[in-house]
């Protein structure tokens, strides 16, 4: 979220953003895919992303929040929302 932060003070009103939200499960499974997977470090990520992604903070500094059930829906709400800036 400090990257954000960061964005958006320097392009100041310029700035569109977008919280993907995924659910645990699918969130753990896709590191599984990936090379590597190690439990102790995703128990370490997921803590940190619980402290830094909370529901208040993220409300407080993103523009959207999109539910990613759906991939291809996911990409039609950003379109749209993009298409209205």
């Amino acid at each position: 979220m400090l990257g954000l932060i960061e964005l958006k003070k320097y392009f100041k009103d310029n700035i569109i953003s977008f919280f993907i939200d995924v659910n645990e499960p699918t969130r753990k499974q896709r590191a599984i895919n990936r090379d590597g997977f190690d439990q102790t470090e995703w128990n370490r990520r997921k803590s940190d992303d619980e402290e830094k992604f909370t529901y208040e903070i993220v409300n407080q500094e993103v523009d959207y929040m999109v539910k990613n059930y759906d991939f291809e829906l996911c990409v039609e709400y950003i379109l749209e929302k993009i298409g209205e800036c």
